[in-house]
């Protein structure tokens, strides 16, 4: 053919970082618009999105049909063994090439050069033939090969800025042709970036370079063909390192494409658990999203490409799901990052396909055969015990070290139960592409073992926890993945086999594809120090035992204290180890000296003998926070003194000038995060004593200037029922002068020090409309501010709620509530919540009296938003809920109200037939943009003007209740 169409993904993906459903979905979309609408054949090449490529996807080209793939030629020069490693623009701009990649191969005749700070190093012939790449299934063992074509990385780039002769070719690559296996020259570039796109570069351009080629005696041919007259043979195996063409500023081609995937680092270029970037962010959310899409077309059965491109009303809640879903993967919103709303994009693509999967999963309850959704495994650093350079290290060589952290997203639609590294060492440093056992699972007899190592969970944040100004999170994510890190310690020399095994809730299990990389000598030749038991509390004496290690002395020295100091060459010593009895709370310090004066960090563990004090911490969130902020805590200490919290955790307790507080019984320190519970969150934040921390430096501080005495009444004024009693505390604390004084009326006056007092704390009583005015004074003489507030009694109303559940759930269902209105006007529920009663044969009903709203959730008693449970559920008057079908506006049970909308799909006119007057309509996208309103004529809307798609019909009239359908135009 004199042009191809090549395969592509149908929103510019970033084929690599797919997981192969979605790379599928991606293929089978371009696929479809190529044959429908440029009526003709589909290419067997495949082109990737800035020409980032993987072996991983190989098995998923294979499977779509595809012969063969353009690479960068760069990721095939950066493989061999005599690579001329050089930092800098017109050599290695990005971290050296990991030895996991290198080939036995030579390069030989090797060139350089770069433009606009893009460039490399290249090998003639090697880095301009085409070769065989392969993927080895690591279940199965199966091999997948396909034939890859690279693309003339720097020749390609220039070739997009200016027009090019044959200079290059004639000096750098010719001499070193081998005509049994010729050579091809492929240009490839943005067609719209700079001056490549234009008319004069296809009108000019292009034929004075092929004629000119052609004087010089190369042939101009297409990739195709090339490959129809000189096919490769299985046996050209090479490797192929991953990333993209350098095209990409700050990227430059690097391997772990940081210019969609910014890596999480600390100052000290080491692995920051606590990490944050726009790019992992959006990933965890289409990683949370994708997983209901999958359950759902797996509960659906097979989808149509066909629905999905062009959803309409035969297209399925799974089709329509994959088609609101796959838009977010654009990786344009990655490269162009913090411009406009691009961070935005995959949310509201994800919160639009988790609408369309959970009434699938809603439908199909108690079915989950669906494992867990995981993001292909990242490392940091890249070249562990090896040097680091580029981007992320400001363009300065650094020797990383040896000890390196993999890390994940994950996510399942009923939990993940548990997630564990894996890894294994090779016997001789080698992978070679003759052998297949550092590529499976089961291995073989050049490698080892599988050691697994338990994943660290992290609740990845959904808000912008950096501030960035340039960020704004206007909509945010329904769901997001967490975070699951482990480190891999000790490895010196070796080449090493890792996977990640993630497990849901109900025991489907993902394993992702075994990466690779070979770790450099370990410099930390020092010994260690452990102390046992693992648990740190005992109610009685404990025998603690201190042990070192050393990789080359047995009997290392520990120096050690028990009385919480450092310890010195003075303290006390032992040989390898020793055993301590303690009777009291015991914090031991020690490190360890080896033969060759190699010494350990100091190592510290408290054991817990007896009662714990615990402490109180404080919080002082933004003012634009309009609820009590919560507090998140896990891994308290002493070990199973105080159980993990559940996400977001328990509100604070405000305390004065804009801090709330929270107190820890029995703790002597904790990990937490405090939040808003919708989003907004620190970072990961570990406290073990009384502590302040603030919103707006998002740091710790001392003496944050909290008014002395501090004064707080609880729960602040309300409105109440008529009938009920609130039970008001003042309480009123002073950090220098304990025991102020409360002064406080009931009777709306002004407090003096003649009013009715008490020291430090009074619980008032109330069961009519009370004015509650106070203030504190302590031993010094000084006086906080006079507080109001106001508790008014009065009749409320009462809300019965109606559920009818599937009918595999087991009766009664029941019903969990929270957050009443008014506050304390219902006593608060225990998760799973009530029983609720038989209404009739289907629905379920629970009542709840004296209160104005409340917030609901039903549920069978088992966890799993759309499987087990109903989503959050807001009721200020009588609610009605159907599973599958969502909030109905009158009982449908008893009131069946006839009601049609047609043709639907519909191209002018859409009818209205139904018993209900609705006299107005508003017309929504996807999105939730309005699109149009109007008045409902002749019981018919004109929808000429809409675009083809899926909308969403909102009608309502004077005094009846609202409806919204769905729409396809």
């Amino acid at each position: 053919p004199r042009m191809d169409i090549t395969g592509f993904t149908w929103h510019h993906a970033l084929s690599p970082l797919l997981s192969d459903r979605v790379l599928k979905k991606e293929i089978q979309g371009h696929k479809y618009l190529v044959q429908n609408y440029f009526n003709g054949s589909y290419s067997s090449g495949y082109w990737p999105a800035e020409c980032a490529f993987s072996e991983r996807i190989i098995q998923t080209l294979s499977e779509e049909g595809f012969d063969w793939v353009v690479v960068a030629n760069s990721h095939l020069s950066r493989t061999l063994s005599d690579y001329p490693l050089s930092f800098g623009t017109s050599g290695c701009n990005i971290n050296p090439p990991n030895l996991a990649d290198r080939v036995t191969t030579n390069g030989t005749n090797w060139w350089n050069g770069q433009i606009d700070g893009r460039g490399g190093t290249f090998a003639a012939p090697y880095c301009y033939q085409a070769h065989k790449a392969k993927y080895v299934n690591p279940e199965t063992g199966t091999e997948y090969k396909i034939t890859v074509v690279p693309m003339a990385d720097l020749l390609s780039y220039r070739d997009g800025f200016s027009e090019q002769g044959t200079n290059t070719i004639d000096t750098n690559i010719a001499p070193f042709e081998n005509p049994s296996k010729p050579s091809l020259v492929l240009l490839a570039h943005d067609g719209d970036n700079a001056w490549g796109g234009g008319a004069s570069y296809y009108q000019n351009a292009v034929p004075n370079f092929s004629n000119a080629a052609a004087l010089q005696g190369y042939s101009p041919t297409t990739v195709q063909q090339f490959l129809n007259d000189y096919p490769v043979p299985d046996s050209d195996l090479v490797k192929v390192e991953d990333g993209a063409w350098f095209n990409a500023e700050n990227d430059w081609g690097s391997p772990q494409f940081i210019n969609w995937l910014w890596p999480m680092y600390t100052n000290d270029f080491e692995f920051d658990s606590n990490g944050w970037t726009e790019d992992a962010r959006n990933w965890a959310v289409l990683t949370a999203a994708e997983n209901f899409v999958i359950m759902a077309e797996d509960l659906e059965g097979a989808t149509n490409i066909n629905n999905i491109v062009n959803p309409s009303a035969v297209s399925s809640n799974a089709e329509l799901a994959w088609h609101f879903l796959l838009p977010g993967y654009t990786s344009g919103y990655m490269y162009y990052g913090k411009s406009l709303d691009m961070e935005i994009k995959q949310t509201i693509a994800a919160n639009n396909a988790v609408f369309y999967a959970n009434q699938v999963i809603s439908s199909n309850s108690g079915t989950d055969n669906t494992p867990p959704s995981v993001f292909i495994p990242q490392r940091y650093p890249y070249n562990p015990g090896e040097i680091g350079f580029g981007p992320t290290y400001g363009y300065q060589q650094h020797l990383n070290s040896a000890d390196f952290t993999v890390w994940t997203f994950a996510f399942d639609v009923n939990g993940i139960a548990n997630a564990e590294l894996k890894y294994r060492l090779d016997n001789d440093g080698i992978n070679p592409l003759t052998n297949n056992d550092n590529e499976t699972y089961a291995g073989g007899s050049s490698v080892g073992d599988w050691q697994s190592i338990t994943m660290i969970e992290r609740i990845f944040p959904t808000g912008n926890i950096t501030s960035d100004p340039e960020i704004d999170f206007f909509v945010l994510p329904d769901y997001i993945s967490n975070e699951y890190y482990a480190e891999i310690q000790g490895v010196s020399e070796k080449l090493v086999d890792y996977y990640v095994e993630i497990t849901d809730n109900n025991g489907n299990v993902t394993r992702s594809k075994i990466q690779h990389v070979w770790v450099g000598e370990n410099l930390n030749v020092n010994p260690t120090i452990s102390f046992a038991p693992e648990s740190n509390y005992s109610s009685t004496p404990l025998d603690v035992t201190i042990e070192a290690t050393d990789n080359t002395d047995p009997n290392p020295t520990i120096y050690y204290t028990i009385d919480g100091t450092d310890p010195t060459l003075a303290s006390p010593t032992a040989v390898s180890s020793t055993v301590i009895n303690i009777t009291e709370t015991t914090t031991f310090k020690a490190f360890a000296e080896d033969v060759d004066g190699n010494t350990s960090d100091i190592v510290s563990k408290t054991y817990f003998i007896g009662d714990v004090d615990g402490f109180v911490v404080y919080f002082k969130p933004p003012t634009s926070w309009t609820s009590s902020p919560k507090i998140y805590w896990w891994n308290a200490e002493p070990s199973g003194a105080l159980t993990d919290a559940s996400w977001p955790g328990e509100n604070m307790t405000e305390s004065c000038n804009g801090w709330f507080s929270y107190t820890f019984n029995g703790v002597s320190s904790t990990n937490l995060i405090f939040n808003n519970g919708s989003g907004l969150q620190t970072a990961d934040l570990t406290v073990s004593g009384e502590s302040y921390y603030e919103w707006d430096s998002m740091s710790w501080v001392s003496n944050p200037g909290i008014s002395q005495p501090c004064l707080t009444i609880s729960p602040s004024g309300n409105t109440f029922a008529n009938g009920s009693q609130v039970d008001v505390t003042l309480e009123a604390t002073d950090t220098t002068f304990p025991n102020p004084t409360i002064y406080y009326t009931t009777d709306g006056t002004n407090p003096t020090l003649g009013s009715a007092s008490s020291i430090s704390t009074i619980t008032l009583n109330l069961t009519a409309t009370t004015t509650v005015k106070a203030f504190a004074q302590n031993s010094n003489g000084d006086s906080s501010d006079i507080q109001t507030e106001i508790y008014t009694f009065e009749d409320l109303n009462t809300i019965t709620v109606y559920f009818k559940p599937p009918t595999s759930w087991a009766a009664p269902p029941k019903v969990y509530w929270w957050n009443p209105e008014p506050s304390n006007s219902w006593p608060s529920a225990s998760w799973p919540g009530e029983n609720m009663t038989l209404h009739d044969s289907e629905w379920y009903k629970y009542t709840f009296t004296s209160i104005d709203a409340i917030n609901v959730i039903f549920n069978n008693g088992s966890g799993g938003v759309g499987t087990n449970q109903t989503e959050d559920l807001y009721a200020d008057s009588d609610l009605w809920y159907e599973w599958g079908t969502g909030t109905l506006s009158t009982n449908v049970a008893e009131n069946n109200n006839h009601f049609k909308i047609y043709p639907n799909p519909v191209i002018q006119k859409l009818k209205i037939d139904s018993s209900t007057d609705f006299t107005n309509y508003k017309l929504f996208d996807s999105t939730g943009k309005l699109i149009k309103e109007g008045k409902i004529i002749n019981s018919e809307i004109d929808v000429t003007i809409l675009n083809k798609g899926v909308y969403l019909l909102h009608l309502s009239g004077y005094n009846i209740s609202p409806r919204t359908v769905k729409l396809v135009k």
